[in-house]
C-alpha cells in the first residue's frame, strides 16, 4: 500500500518535500484521491509493496527532470511513477480494460524505460487522447 507520506516523498527519497510551499491541500486532496484508485489497482492484481520513483514533485523539480511535461500532473498531485523491473512485470499486467476498472490512465510502457530503472506513470486525469494507456 501506497502511503500518502510515500506519494509526497517519493518513497522517502525526498523527505522536504512534505514542508513544500506548493504542497497545497487542493494538492494533498488530489494524492488523496489518486491514491484510492492506485491501492485499488494494486491490491486487485495482489501488489502490496512497491517504490515509488516519482510522486509530488515541485515545479522547479519539474523543470529540471528531463521528458517532464511543463504541466506535469506530478505536480498537481495528479501523477505517480511506480518502479518497475526490466522486464517491466507492472507495465504488461496494466491493460485498457483494467486501468479502466480503477479509473486509472498509464503512460504507454515504451516511454517508461530509463537508463536504470523502468516506471510505471499512472494518473488520474484523462490525457488528451482519452486512451488509458497513451504516449506522453
Amino acid at each position: 500500500m501506497i502511503t500518502l507520506k510515500d506519494a509526497i516523498t517519493s518513497s522517502g527519497s525526498y523527505p522536504d518535500r512534505e514542508a513544500h510551499p506548493e504542497l497545497t491541500p487542493d494538492v494533498i486532496s488530489n494524492l488523496e484521491v489518486l491514491l484510492i484508485h492506485v491501492n485499488a489497482l494494486l491490491d486487485g492484481l495482489k501488489i502490496s509493496k512497491v517504490k515509488i520513483s516519482s510522486g509530488f514533485r515541485p515545479s522547479q523539480v519539474n523543470a529540471a527532470t528531463k521528458g517532464a511535461a511543463k504541466k506535469s500532473n506530478h505536480m498537481l498531485g495528479n501523477a505517480i511513477d511506480i518502479i518497475d523491473d526490466k522486464q517491466q512485470s507492472l507495465a504488461n499486467k496494466l491493460t485498457p480494460e483494467i486501468l479502466a476498472k480503477y479509473n486509472l490512465y498509464m503512460e504507454d510502457k515504451s516511454a517508461t524505460i530509463g537508463k536504470v530503472t523502468n516506471w510505471v506513470h499512472l494518473q488520474t486525469v484523462a490525457p488528451k487522447s482519452k486512451k488509458r494507456i497513451f504516449f506522453p
